[in-house]
């Protein structure tokens, strides 16, 4: 029984001195992998730069040094350029522990310096370098939009920030609708290009781009910003006519850049749709001219329709940043006329009142400058009255007109 005894004490402690072998064993074996673990985490840190080289010369950059996440705390130190032994802060994002790392102005000379990140978990020590690269592309700056009316002349700015001795500015192009309207130079100050623009029209809305280039090493680089210039203005009216169907139709095609009110008056009186009136208005594409250059754009064509017409007849356009009225005298159309409205330009049939005060009177302005203009009769087919002698006894300002058996409109020149 003793024996039996003895023999049962001995087999335990062989038991346990098995089972102490086998978890000091784990233990170790957990250790190591925690250990390999930790140092396969260790060594593949990265850098990443903002912006991405090659960095524009003169600009800021952030650099981050991205380690994927562990249960361990993270210790991060840069030596970036003079900046040595830096204690980056630790941040939190997705599987990832990253710090950062600001040089606030970058230029030339710090070309294909080396920053390196340096990363420490339980004095496992791990660490990543990269190489500057700069681009001697120039950074421009400008304003993004500005706005004009008729009272105020639009200039817009273009600053290049370069450490280069050779660096200037390009001419100015403007753009509407996608399409080149003009070139224009600017007054360079320093290493700022100046645009001031002599009018505030329709003409004068779009983008503008300004160009600005340096070289370095030799070599040429450039870079361009664009300025959006909104053009506060009433609306214009780019031709008209008159012409006959079963009624006397009055029609105008306009542009205008915000919504426009519409409204037909005789004798300063607002006319109303009848059974013998009959006013519309619609959208359409037309064909606008911008300087020298003709654009196709959103206008509008607004018609009347009177069976009987008696003297003269206002169309007022309104919107938000004026008005502008045309006259159409249908008191010279006979039965048997067809006739077709000509104005010599678009300062001759629009009459513009604007809301603010009259423009600078240095500066012609296709608004601010009616002409005055008899009635001209070139069409012999029929027997016209003679409108040499008629006199606009209701507004100074008379629209130039021609007769015209076609049904086509034709631009104001």
């Amino acid at each position: 029984m003793k024996t039996d005894y003895v023999t049962w004490k001995t087999s335990l402690r062989r038991i346990a001195e098995h089972m102490i072998l086998a978890i000091t064993h784990l233990f170790l074996f957990f250790i190591i992998f925690i250990t390999i673990f930790l140092n396969i985490e260790l060594s593949d840190p990265e850098i990443k730069t903002d912006p991405a080289m090659p960095i524009p010369a003169g600009s800021a950059v952030t650099l981050t040094c991205l380690l994927y996440r562990t249960y361990a705390d993270i210790y991060f130190e840069w030596d970036c350029i003079q900046h040595k032994n830096v204690i980056g802060p630790t941040m939190y994002q997705d599987n990832f522990t990253y710090s950062t790392f600001v040089i606030w102005n970058l230029n030339l000379t710090h070309v294909d310096e080396t920053c390196t990140c340096y990363v420490n978990v339980e004095n496992i020590t791990s660490n990543y370098s990269i190489q500057l690269g700069i681009s001697g592309i120039p950074i421009i700056k400008t304003e993004k939009e500005i706005r004009c009316n008729s009272t105020s002349l639009p200039t817009m700015s273009c600053l290049i920030r370069t450490e280069l001795k050779s660096y200037g500015f390009h001419e100015w192009l403007h753009v509407f609708n996608g399409i080149p309207v003009q070139t224009l130079n600017g007054s360079t100050e320093n290493k700022k290009s100046i645009l001031k623009l002599r009018s505030c029209s329709y003409e004068d809305a779009g983008e503008y781009t300004c160009v600005a280039w340096n070289i370095y090493d030799g070599i040429y680089y450039s870079a361009n910003t664009t300025v959006t210039l909104l053009v506060n203005v009433s609306p214009v009216i780019i031709s008209s006519r008159i012409f006959r169907e079963r009624t006397i139709i009055f029609s105008a095609l306009f542009y205008s850049a915000s919504e426009t009110r519409c409204i037909w008056q005789q004798s300063n009186r607002s006319l109303i749709n009848s059974s013998q009136v009959i006013q519309t208005i619609e959208t359409r594409t037309i064909d606008v001219p911008f300087y020298n250059v003709t654009i196709k754009c959103e206008g509008y064509m607004a018609n009347m329709s009177i069976s009987f017409p008696t003297g003269k007849y206002e169309l007022l356009l309104q919107n938000a940043f004026g008005e502008s009225r045309y006259y159409f005298d249908g008191g010279m159309i006979r039965s048997t006329d067809v006739i077709h409205i000509v104005g010599p330009h678009e300062r001759c049939p629009t009459i513009p009142i604007y809301h603010s005060a009259p423009a600078f009177p240095s500066v012609p302005h296709v608004y601010d400058t009616p002409e005055t203009g008899y009635l001209e009769v070139v069409d012999d087919t029929f027997e016209l009255y003679d409108y040499s002698e008629v006199e606009n006894k209701e507004e100074d300002s008379q629209n130039a007109m021609s007769i015209n058996i076609e049904g086509d409109y034709e631009e104001i020149e």
